[in-house]
């Protein structure tokens, strides 16, 4: 747990809100630097790293090479740097390591939103796309396609999800 907190917004209902990570055992495996001279696949380093603390690999569309790479630190940091110096992302969830560049959906399973379906409110639209909030889904991650139902125009319709809270 990395914070937790009561939201008073909702009285008389105010729930807690906890931040967890995932994570925790894997960052404290030492692991030495990954030097590597030439060209390396980011994607076969990161997953070279994530075998070294036991986390499954997915690579969803991650194509980029690295030239004569070198990161410190532990496994986590190092995915992390090398996921932030290539403009990916790597989600570390539930004991797998999925790195994707967030043009197109990790899967196939396509949850669907609404106010009969878990929709709380009306989304919000922002220069980068729309926010709603649900009812807690497992089946809502990060580059996962969702289908969203809602009576407020041009909000209906596929989103792939880029953040979550």
């Amino acid at each position: 747990i990395i914070s937790a907190r009561v939201n008073l917004n909702q009285m008389p209902d105010a729930p807690i809100e906890i931040t967890a990570s995932a994570i925790g055992k894997e960052k404290l495996v030492v692991c030495e630097p990954t030097s590597i001279e030439g060209e390396a696949s980011v994607s076969d380093m990161i997953k070279a790293l994530a075998s070294k603390v036991d986390l499954k690999f997915v690579n969803v569309d991650v194509k980029s090479v690295h030239s004569n790479p070198y990161y410190e630190g532990n496994a986590i940091e190092q995915i992390q740097k090398i996921a932030a110096d290539h403009n990916i992302i790597a989600d570390i969830d539930f004991g797998t390591v999925t790195i994707y560049t967030g043009k197109s959906p990790i899967d196939s399973v396509v949850p669907f939103i609404s106010p009969e379906n878990g929709l709380i409110g009306y989304p919000i639209f922002y220069d980068i796309g729309i926010n709603f909030r649900c009812i807690y889904s497992p089946s809502i991650k990060l580059a996962r396609k969702i289908k969203l139902e809602t009576s407020l125009p041009h909000a209906s319709g596929d989103w792939i999800v880029q953040y979550g809270t």
